[in-house]
């Protein structure tokens, strides 16, 4: 019986020169591996590996080999080609210096490998290259490396941290998705980019602190991270993208610094513990179903700068008791407060109310919440579709509301009756909203 060689060639894009190795099994089958001279894909010492006749499954520990000899002349191996180990048994891997480039899905779906290291030489990683690899717990990525890509560790569900290296500068859509295990992650300030889904699915992150140069967070970023109870955003992001942090259920708090812009569709959809968020002046579009079903929300001053409350903004946000509505709303589309089942206190600045549909609010809301209005305006809310049908309108006037002390400890924020938050308390009326959670409005 013929020996198997010591030499494997893994998958090769083939290139017009290219040279045949052939390795046996057994007398009557034999696998054939092309690799290119100059820029070689792939070769392996296999002294322990195992060939199926067709297909490049290899197992066990295998070494990479730098150099070769075909023909009296010696081959420089660089890079790692596309596929080249994917599917295959091996447990672990030692990858020369020589290599600067591993190219796509190299080592995806390699189910046994559980740890690698790879070399500093190393700039250049192609998308999936460890997709899949479900019992990869460790990596460690090279100091040169300028960005993640898409898909890198996509379902890597043992992978449980990862530190980016400061070369880094984007993190490609997808590139952790589900990686289940992932309990912690050093992002450096030297990302600016953090692309669509990077960080979904990643039940185990239970805080992250973003890069100071972002500034937009992408869609999905953080989608369905159960476990993610806190979220620091640089002072840089002016946009919070479509389903950002929906489904964090376990997100009790998170910060929107001053210069965002824009809050996506479905941007906290389902965040079920967030009991308080507060958007900043600037804020101006707020996406459909974006606190969706947001059960402990209590409370939401919307911004003065924000035209049209989309539909279903709030819809089953079962906890929510009072809503402050600025006065330059000009629409508020379907069902966006329906199933607010203990909202108590509507406070709308709206000078000249327009129609609106009757399941914008819910029946019970109609039936049991005050509806504050402007002064010198019941009558114009009273003879509007779907306005008149609160039992109870009030005007706001500011002989009619209590001037209790304002108490520095209690006071969390301050807004004036437009939404804009202030920094002390002004003469006439303002809201304040306490640290419980609880607004009340002021005349001073």
């Amino acid at each position: 019986m013929r020996q198997k060689s010591l030499l494997l060639f893994a998958l090769a894009i083939l290139l017009p020169t290219t040279i045949r190795a052939e390795v046996w099994q057994d007398p009557e089958t034999y696998v054939n591996y092309e690799y290119t001279l100059g820029s070689v894909e792939a070769c392996v010492k296999a002294g322990t590996s195992s060939v199926q006749a067709g297909s490049p499954n290899i197992s066990g520990n295998i070494t990479i080999l730098s150099k070769f000899t075909v023909d009296g002349n010696e081959y420089t191996v660089t890079s790692i080609g596309e596929y080249a180990f994917s599917n295959s048994w091996m447990t672990g891997v030692n990858i020369p210096t020589s290599i600067t480039t591993i190219n796509e899905y190299a080592f995806s779906q390699c189910h046994d490998l559980t740890n690698l290291d790879i070399p500093s030489s190393v700039t250049s990683i192609g998308k999936g290259a460890f997709a899949y690899c479900s019992n990869l717990t460790s990596i460690a990525l090279p100091s040169g490396l300028t960005n993640i890509s898409e898909s890198l560790f996509a379902q890597c569900i043992k992978l449980t941290s990862i530190d980016v290296p400061s070369s880094v500068t984007t993190i490609e859509r997808m590139a952790f998705d589900n990686c289940a295990g992932l309990n912690s992650v050093i992002i450096p300030n030297s990302v600016a980019t953090i692309s669509e889904g990077a960080f979904s699915g990643c039940i185990s992150l239970t805080e992250i602190t973003l890069p100071s140069s972002m500034t937009i967070i992408d869609k999905n970023v953080f989608s369905g991270c159960s476990n993610l109870t806190t979220v620091t955003i640089p002072s840089g992001v002016t946009s919070i993208g479509n389903g950002a942090f929906q489904y964090c259920t376990n997100l009790t708090s998170i910060t929107i610094p001053s210069g965002v812009t824009t809050i996506g569709d479905s941007a906290f959809m389902e965040c079920q513990k967030l009991t308080d968020i507060d958007l900043p002046s600037s804020v101006t579009s707020i996406g459909i179903w974006a606190f969706m079903k947001c059960s402990s929300l209590k409370d939401f001053i919307i911004p003065s700068g924000v035209n049209t409350i989309k539909g279903l903004t709030f819809w089953n946000c079962t906890s929510l008791t009072s809503v402050t509505i600025p006065s330059g709303v000009t629409a508020i589309e379907n069902k966006a407060f329906e199933g607010c089942s203990n909202l108590n206190s509507v406070i709308s600045l709206i000078k000249e109310p327009f129609t609106i549909a009757y399941d914008v609010f819910g029946k019970s809301t109609y039936d049991n919440a005050t509806l504050f209005v402007p002064a010198g305006t019941i009558d114009a809310y009273n003879n509007t579709l779907s306005w008149s049908y609160f039992n109870n309108i009030q005007e706001m006037d500011p002989s009619g509301i209590a001037t209790p002390a304002i108490e520095a400890d209690h006071t969390r924020h301050i807004y004036d009756m437009q939404g804009r938050q202030l920094q002390q308390p002004r003469h006439g009326i303002y809201i304040i909203k306490n640290k419980n959670g609880k607004t009340i409005k002021v005349a001073r």
